[in-house]
């Protein structure tokens, strides 16, 4: 058993706000408590897009 619970680490790209709210919760059932995530959004997603994420 780890003394401190693990941390995750990704960079996402554009995907639906639904889906990375899955994917933080299948994490957090885990035991992921810390999250570092990078953004990679190419040029063509628009602002709006970003700001949901």
């Amino acid at each position: 058993m780890l003394s401190t619970p693990p941390s995750l680490i990704a960079v996402v790209g554009p995907v639906e706000p639904p889906l990375l709210a899955a994917w933080v919760r299948h994490y957090r059932w885990l035991g992921v408590e810390r999250f570092l995530i990078a953004f990679h959004f190419p040029d063509h997603v628009p602002d709006i897009r970003r700001n949901e994420l």
